[in-house]
């Protein structure tokens, strides 16, 4: 009797993986929760397609991070859903060592990185000393330490075509947010927050129009401007003024970097104009189309009192939340005086008395990322913050003139990415949560790893020195 082929016991083998992997996915989404079902989806694809391969994980885990909800109820289930993600990254991370296609890597951004976790866990040590809650603690934590990534995917030896899985999976998440927008609107007839308006959209206008602008085949390039559409409209109609100063710093921003000026700059200037003209015209008709299906009468007003309001103090609705921060601001400064060096350390929970209807609010963030730092981590903290931001700035800008037309796109991509979210941060708390911070880490350390950085030897144990003069044995 003769028996099958190495080939044909390998294909029975993966099919029978897949509808194993299928069925677990399916029970797991119906008993446990949809988003149970949809991880475990995803990692049987990865463990099935490529398996262990490390671009493709750290993908996984930006994907998998960016539908944790803060705000939903479930933040202990979502968080240890993404750590199985986590845990198979950091092993795929492990294999292409032992393999050879990572090296520890160095370089500014690098000491920048470990130097802002570095004074986060003696932040996280005196809080704890302090007595502050650990449960705060651990969220604050959960996210930063996300950053890491950043770190372990500038190790890897890759090209640019290495990061098309990586790309490919960044714009599917991205436009399911997209459909979490409309989708919201429609369920709840009003603006709401948490998972269904995200900033990733935003990074990823920038990573379209980074793209469009750096791709020569016109049919790309049309397909390019219809996502940077796309994940404008999503940005438009989440209201959020935060997200639209964002923009209005990082697009200019990035086409000025693309086109600039000298030899050429007309033509890259025209490019731009197209591209950017395109791409307006699309997130306008696809945000009135919005707005007539849900009955908004009026959206140029509508946008135009949100956006004003976003520098008023005027007793109204619109400037209401406007109040409620500048008393955030304040109680967060009386508090930020009695340790402004060193910070009174993760964790600390803020208690603030509201003026007007007399109550008090307990909360662990504020809405401000750099006034939370100082609070909790000080002046030095702060100060590493912003060295680490302008690190990465300055990494992406540099490798964004790279004459290879796809590296450029992926450093002018973390860039703008790098300085929209910092623009966000002003108005926003997205460095405590691990939606925006793991995506914008992967884009950190993908353009870390297209610049080439030098390495630094990790050695556990110091190899036997040769004692001099030493006796050859017999």
């Amino acid at each position: 009797m003769s028996s099958a082929s190495p080939t044909a016991r390998s294909a029975s083998g993966t099919r029978v993986a897949v509808l194993l992997t299928l069925a677990l996915a399916l029970l797991a989404g119906v008993f446990v929760h949809p988003l149970a079902g949809i991880v475990l989806a995803a990692l049987a694809g990865l463990l099935i397609v490529r398996p262990f391969e490390p671009v493709t994980a750290l993908a996984a885990v930006a994907g998998a991070a960016s539908f944790v909800n803060n705000e939903g109820g479930h933040l202990t289930r979502d968080l240890s859903l993404l750590s199985i993600v986590v845990a198979y990254a950091l092993v795929s991370i492990a294999i292409a060592r032992r393999r050879g296609r990572w090296h520890a890597p160095g370089g500014p951004l690098v000491v920048a990185l470990l130097a802002f976790l570095a004074w986060t866990l003696i932040s996280t040590v005196r809080g704890a000393l302090a007595g502050h809650i650990w449960r705060y603690t651990g969220l604050e934590l959960s996210a930063m330490l996300m950053m890491g990534f950043a770190w372990l995917a500038g190790g890897l030896r890759l090209e640019v075509a290495d990061l098309r899985p990586a790309r490919t999976l960044m714009i599917l998440v991205g436009l399911v947010l997209v459909g979490f927008g409309v989708w919201s609107y429609a369920v709840n007839h009003i603006r709401t927050g948490g998972i269904w308006f995200l900033p990733l959209p935003g990074m990823l206008a920038v990573l379209a129009l980074a793209s469009a602008l750096h791709t020569h085949s016109r049919r790309a390039r049309f397909g390019w401007t219809v996502l940077m559409g796309l994940f404008l409209l999503q940005q438009t109609i989440s209201f959020s003024r935060g997200y639209w100063l964002g923009l209005i710093a990082a697009l200019p921003w990035t086409a000025y970097a693309y086109a600039g000026r000298g030899p050429g700059s007309g033509a890259r200037w025209r490019r731009t104009g197209s591209v950017a003209l395109l791409a307006i015209s699309l997130a306008v008709i696809t945000t009135v189309a919005t707005s007539l299906t849900f009955g908004w009468t009026d959206l140029p007003q509508m946008i135009g009192t949100r956006f004003n309001s976003s520098f008023s103090t005027k007793n109204s609705s619109e400037s209401a939340s406007n109040i409620e921060r500048l008393v955030e601001y304040a109680a967060t400064f009386r508090l930020i005086r009695q340790n402004p060096l060193f910070g009174l350390g993760m964790g600390y929970e803020l208690r603030i008395r509201n003026p007007v209807f007399h109550v008090i609010t307990r909360q662990w963030y504020v809405h401000h990322t750099y006034l939370w730092i100082w609070l909790k981590q000080g002046l030095v903290g702060l100060v590493l913050l912003l060295v680490l931001l302008w690190q990465a700035f300055r990494l992406g800008a540099r490798g964004a003139r790279s004459p290879d037309d796809a590296q450029a796109a992926w450093c002018l991509t973390a860039a703008g990415a790098t300085l929209y979210l910092s623009v966000v941060d002003m108005t926003t708390y997205h460095l405590a949560e691990v939606n925006a911070t793991t995506f914008q880490s992967l884009l950190w350390g993908f353009a870390l790893a297209l610049s080439r950085p030098a390495h630094w030897r990790l050695v556990w144990r110091a190899a036997p020195a040769r004692v001099a003069g030493a006796l050859p044995q017999a």
